[in-house]
């Protein structure tokens, strides 16, 4: 039948098609990752992630106890010691450069495999490549967190492995049997083996299977077959989850719950500046983490969410696809829920809650899908075209200056705020830390090796990045800086200005990283 054919060769075209789109995109990805990882700096935490690895990876290979002692051993390691491995293998452990580099390379290409699974977790929800796309391309051009997944290797690796073990429990769902039960246990254990937040995965998985078993109602064969599929998941779960987390070995039930409480009761009481307000971290408001992600979040994407929420709810309510949508659902709305409802310690703007973050792409795909399939419902035919023409031609105008942004603001893409405070970053300055992870200091500790031909140059910096950040720099260079404790001493103080609300009162501004209207990074000659 001419008419059949026809219709399976479009089929196949269309296939085709979006296949080549979608592996030039994510080729694309990578070129640019691979190109610019080595652009960032060091960030607050990764010297001290680094020596987190070093010390579990010594309680690994020679029962060395001092992990038992160390203040973060309550910090999954997993991935740290494969990062220290990493240095071990290339012999590199003695050059700071190339190991900062290479821990960029490799948290910035595990983000990339999560991205992957990104997509085909996208594909099972949506059931099509093209939404699918949609819906990796809007996580990709996330500024934030784009500029995190180089140099963030605990958040960005959560969020990571735990999408890839959100596309494992989909799976799961689907097929339940044993090969798919170790696998998903797998992915489980290695998300909480980076942070403890990963034991939703657990919930979230008996509440899939639970769901699924109901709707529609199954029969005491299959309820009792997936029973224990479920136990023998949360079996091997556990299981791997000590097996790849060194501090359990000892004790696992006093370590772990010591773990958790530590975790969700983080025994910090400094202040973060929010709305111009400084906040003990231990007496946030309700609406800290929402109002952090609301204001760093492209606008187009929060309203898409908000379209998508109101949709999913009523396909729950409707019965429609009810185990995937109240998993997503669950996914974004539970750990948000907790953190207000437990007032858990927050800091650092909201990089502890990345990892629900794909979850609101997910939901704002479904808001950009559901408002599609109404505009191609309308009756008049000139109407619809002319609708979805606009609708096209709008979002993917706003997703084409989301890139011009995040190539603008490059490589800070990490203080990244949306119009909503307004037309520029000098609306937000004194009301928000920008760069509080201080990876602007490589910069202006670069410009002045460049611009300041002394042997030796003593300098001060506000906070620990300024000095850390000078190992990512080459050690003919990293020598000529010398680190003095006050400024009397110094030739050059830097600041990032985390924690101020005022400028300083030095005359003499050297350097100055400007973006977006607001000063980043200030470095100011003394002498």
């Amino acid at each position: 039948m001419p008419f059949l054919r026809k219709l399976i060769q479009n089929a196949s075209d269309d296939f085709s098609r979006y296949r080549i789109l979608i592996v030039f995109i994510f080729f694309i990805y990578f070129l640019i990752g691979v190109n610019i990882f080595r652009d960032y700096g060091i960030s607050w935490d990764e010297h001290i992630q680094r020596l987190t690895g070093q010390v579990s990876l010594k309680y690994v290979t020679d029962k060395h106890p001092l992990l038992l002692n160390y203040p973060d051993r309550y910090y999954g390691s997993i991935f740290e010691m494969l990062l220290v491995v990493g240095e071990k293998v290339l012999k590199i452990e003695r050059d700071t450069r190339a190991v900062y580099l290479m821990r960029h390379f490799l948290t910035f290409l595990l983000c990339y495999i999560g991205t992957v699974f990104f997509y085909k977790l996208n594909k099972i929800i949506f059931h099509s490549r093209k939404w699918a796309l949609l819906s990796t391309i809007m996580l990709i051009l996330s500024p934030r967190l784009f500029a995190h997944s180089f140099f963030n290797s605990k958040d960005m690796i959560f969020l990571s492995l735990f999408t890839i073990s959100v596309f494992s429990l989909l799976k799961f769902i689907e097929k339940r049997n044993f090969k798919i039960t170790v696998i998903h246990a797998l992915t489980t254990a290695l998300a909480v083996d980076v942070r403890i937040p990963g034991v939703l995965l657990l919930a979230l998985t008996w509440m899939g299977v639970g769901l699924s078993l109901c709707w529609p109602k199954s029969g005491k064969k299959e309820i009792k077959r997936n029973i224990v599929m479920l136990v023998i998941y949360t079996i091997c779960a556990l299981g791997f989850i000590v097996l790849f987390w060194p501090i359990l070995w000892s004790n696992p039930i006093h370590h772990f719950v010591e773990a958790f409480q530590e975790m969700s009761k983080y025994p910090s009481d400094g202040k973060v500046l929010y709305f111009g307000k400084y906040v003990f971290s231990t007496q946030l408001p309700w609406h800290y983490v929402p109002g952090w992600i609301f204001i760093t979040t492209p606008l187009l994407y929060s309203f898409l969410f908000i379209i998508g929420c109101c949709h999913l709810a009523v396909r729950v309510q409707q019965n429609k696809e009810i185990v995937f949508n109240a998993v997503i659902l669950g996914w974004f709305f539970i750990p948000l829920m907790a953190v207000i409802i437990f007032k858990s310690v927050m800091y650092d703007a909201w990089r502890q809650m990345f990892f629900i973050y794909p979850a609101l792409i997910i939901i704002a795909a479904s808001g950009t899908r559901f408002l599609y399939d109404w505009i191609m419902k309308l009756q008049n035919r000139v109407k619809k075209r002319v609708s979805a023409i606009i609708f096209k031609s709008l979002l993917i105008g706003y997703l084409l200056s989301i890139l011009v942004t995040m190539m603008q603001y490059h490589p800070f893409q990490n203080v990244y705020f949306n119009s909503v405070l307004g037309p520029d970053l000098s609306f937000v300055k004194y009301k928000f830390d920008l760069d509080y992870w201080g990876l602007s200091y490589r910069n202006a500790l670069e410009y002045i090796l460049r611009t300041d031909p002394s042997t030796q140059i003593p300098i001060t910096a506000a906070n620990s990045p300024g000095r850390t950040n000078a190992l990512i720099l080459p050690e003919e260079d990293r020598n000529r800086l010398v680190y003095v404790s006050h400024p009397e001493q110094a030739k050059y103080f830097l600041s990032n200005d985390r924690g101020r609300i005022e400028d300083y009162s030095f005359p003499n501004l050297y350097y100055g990283i400007d973006l977006d209207g607001a000063r980043i990074m200030g470095v100011y000659k003394l002498k």
